[in-house]
């Protein structure tokens, strides 16, 4: 038995079904994505991870990349008073029908800003983009979901903008 954290997605805790993105990292998640089991387990439990904690806040913005989705996506369908920053590459394609319809059934295109590098041909100034949603959507605080170096660069560029943001964590 293997124990892994992914992003569930769900339109709450009574919704027919939830969904979990996973990408390919190593054996564990290639075999997930070659052969997908018929049912698989989750805690019931849930550990107070960063999407848990957005209910501390009155309005937030959710910024993520790729498969960081899956960690974001709730949050934003669930409460309407947070934003949905997601950059990621052929995301329709990639992620499928699914997904997309449950982002734009769920969340007001006031509410989101969808960068796909491979349709504009290039990575966004994410710091640009998250300060004018920044002041726009009246924020209180930002939460991040990439990769380490990604991570690494928008904390710096929140702290130097006066931004509140929280991170994945990479010290474990």
């Amino acid at each position: 038995m293997e124990y892994h954290a992914f992003g569930i997605v769900s339109k709450g805790p009574k919704a027919s079904c939830h969904y979990m993105l996973c990408g390919v990292q190593g054996d564990f998640t290639r075999e997930l994505v070659s052969n997908p089991p018929k049912t698989m387990w989750t805690r019931e439990m849930k550990f107070a991870g960063i999407g848990h904690t957005s209910l501390m806040y009155k309005r937030g913005i959710r910024v993520c990349t790729g498969t960081g989705i899956g960690a974001a996506l709730s949050t934003c369908i669930q409460n309407p008073n947070w934003f949905l920053i997601w950059i990621g590459s052929d995301q329709e394609r990639t992620f499928g029908p699914t997904i997309s319809s449950l982002i734009h059934e769920n969340i007001e295109p006031e509410r989101m800003i969808l960068w796909d590098t491979k349709k504009k041909g290039r990575r966004p100034d994410t710091m640009q983009i998250i300060r004018e949603t920044w002041r726009r959507f009246e924020a209180e605080v930002v939460f991040i979901t990439t990769n380490k170096q990604g991570n690494h660069e928008l904390m710096e560029g929140c702290l130097t903008a006066g931004i509140p943001a929280f991170g994945t964590l990479w010290d474990f």
